[in-house]
């Protein structure tokens, strides 16, 4: 299976998610259409990691090694995060800040780390 899509499927979550984070610390309102589709770009590519590593259909996969079972937990927690910053954090400006910074963080580092894994195969 080739990586190609998936790569482009990473990159379009996180431009989405650069654009929301920017809206976050300029203290614009919330764009629940980019929310959506920032999470929808983020399963989508999650999926996408998982067809990597254990198969798609056709029976191609590739080499996993540790590095990709490290690029899907952090894609998972990023996801996680990302969810619990959407709804936990609209009850304290504060708790908000730490989990939007909580998931930039592991999705930064989930992204970094899938990168280098793609390049290696």
């Amino acid at each position: 299976m080739t990586t190609l899509p998936v790569v482009l499927l990473q990159m379009a979550t996180v431009g989405v998610g650069l654009i929301l984070g920017l809206r976050f610390l300029r203290g614009q309102p919330r764009k629940p259409t980019l929310i959506g589709l920032h999470f929808l770009l983020a399963a989508a590519g999650l999926e996408g990691v998982m067809l990597l590593l254990h198969g798609a259909p056709n029976g191609d996969r590739v080499d996993s090694g540790p590095s990709g079972t490290l690029v899907l937990g952090l894609f998972v927690v990023a996801l996680l995060s990302g969810l619990a910053a959407a709804t936990l954090g609209r009850q304290s400006p504060q708790r908000t800040t730490k989990l939007v910074a909580t998931h930039a963080g592991l999705a930064a580092l989930g992204f970094l780390t899938f990168l280098v894994w793609v390049a290696k195969q």
